[in-house]
């Protein structure tokens, strides 16, 4: 059975930095999310640890993954033609929800969470 993991609370950093151990992504407006999958189903948590009813779509597509278990830390998104997120449209559940992972917490029964090697840049 995989733990309940907290995610990590977001840290704002006010200099700008920039480093080549640092990969930097895009800020989607969504719904920050974890994605438990195991024995071939997916929960959908939030981070004040609600299940998101709906998003059957994509949940359903997170059940394809390759993996026995897996925690995954991302965000929900619509996005537009363009690749935008809009979150009224993931809001009001109009668009295509689909997943950005920004980290894997856990994959079958290892715990990645200790294995990272990023510097602690904003002081956080």
């Amino acid at each position: 059975m995989l733990p309940e993991i907290q995610p990590a609370k977001l840290a704002k950093c006010l200099a700008v930095f920039d480093d080549p151990d640092w990969l930097f992504e895009l800020k989607h407006d969504g719904f920050r999310s974890l994605a438990y999958v195991e024995a071939g189903k997916c929960r959908l948590v939030s981070r004040r640890r609600n299940q998101y009813k709906s998003f059957e779509v994509l949940r359903n597509a997170l059940e394809g993954l390759k993996a026995q278990s897996a925690i995954l830390d991302g965000e929900i998104v619509a996005l537009d033609s363009s690749g935008v997120s809009q979150f009224k449209e993931l809001l009001y559940r109009r668009g295509r929800a689909v997943f950005f992972a920004f980290d894997l917490l856990w994959l079958n029964d290892t715990d990645l969470r200790q294995t990272g090697t990023a510097g602690d840049v904003c002081g956080v």
